[in-house]
């Protein structure tokens, strides 16, 4: 694969995860072997603090109120750090936004 996505991910922040990045979508560089969690770990670092604590719990693991998407399909929260990303791929968080009808 060549030219803007090669060996990268695009990015997609939604609601305060958004705020806290800066930014609505962007892209990443893709180490080898790379996972869902590994990713969030890595922008955790290059965002800073407060977009880590949009993501992690304490005990960092993924907060109860935040959905990941891999190409449109929701991870499941268990298998996060299972979960291999490829070049291309559009990961995007979304926080769970209450309401209701």
């Amino acid at each position: 694969m060549e030219g803007p996505t090669a060996n990268k991910v695009q990015l997609k922040f939604f609601g305060d995860i958004g705020g806290a990045a800066g930014k609505t979508a962007g892209e990443a560089p893709l180490p080898p072997d790379a996972t869902v969690y590994g990713l969030m770990a890595e922008l955790a670092g290059v965002y800073g603090e407060e977009f880590r604590d949009q993501l992690f719990d304490g005990a960092g693991k993924l907060r109860d109120d935040v959905t990941v998407a891999v190409n449109s399909a929701i991870i499941d929260r268990e298998k996060i750090r299972d979960i291999s990303l490829n070049p291309g791929d559009i990961v995007s968080f979304f926080p769970i936004f209450p309401g209701g009808g």
